[in-house]
């Protein structure tokens, strides 16, 4: 499965936990629900370098659709008009609508729930604006690749960063790339 206990199908750019509030926004729905997590840290068990843990700024990839389509694709992404399904690891389907998936703190700077399977837009207009960002999102030139050492955090912004990892073929015989999510 596309998720982080599988290998065999790429686990494509996301946010943990995009279904739920943003944190340090104006993110004002589902507070019921509880925030995602504000830091991704992952623990490394076993790095595997061929195939490294990829990370992205949200600003970067912002900037790079701005660049491509303008700003009326970002401030489509910015109205309440998009679902978040869960992830599969979480069961699966639709969670929340009527979300943006782009949302500013009080300095301005962007924070999302973003998903590069999960998230869907409940209008044609934002459908194909997701879709624009998609596509920035899948070719973004902001990755970096972390390789990873033995015992080492790998620790960032969950709203501000997204992570993705190519799928591969494990080994299993104890060499193969095991993080462990905080």
């Amino acid at each position: 499965q596309a998720s982080s206990q599988g290998f065999a199908d790429d686990l494509g750019m996301h946010m943990d936990n995009a279904n739920r509030t943003i944190p340090h926004t104006f993110d004002a729905i589902q507070h019921d629900r509880g925030p995602m997590n504000a830091y991704q840290a992952f623990a490394t068990v076993k790095p595997c370098p061929d195939t490294p843990m990829e990370v992205a700024a949200l600003q970067d990839m912002v900037n790079e659709t701005i660049e491509e389509f303008g700003i009326a694709t970002i401030t489509q992404l910015e109205q309440p008009d998009f679902a978040v399904c869960k992830p599969d690891s979480h069961g699966g389907g639709l969670d929340i609508t009527g979300v943006p998936v782009l949302v500013r703190d009080g300095d301005g700077h962007v924070h999302g729930r973003f998903h590069m399977g999960n998230v869907k837009g409940m209008t044609p207009e934002a459908e194909h604006a997701l879709e624009k960002f998609r596509s920035v999102v899948a070719k973004t030139r902001s990755v970096v690749k972390i390789r990873g050492r033995k015992n080492a955090l790998v620790l960032y912004s969950n709203s501000q960063c997204m992570h993705r990892r190519s799928r591969y073929t494990p080994h299993l015989d104890g060499t193969d790339r095991y993080y462990v999510r905080l």
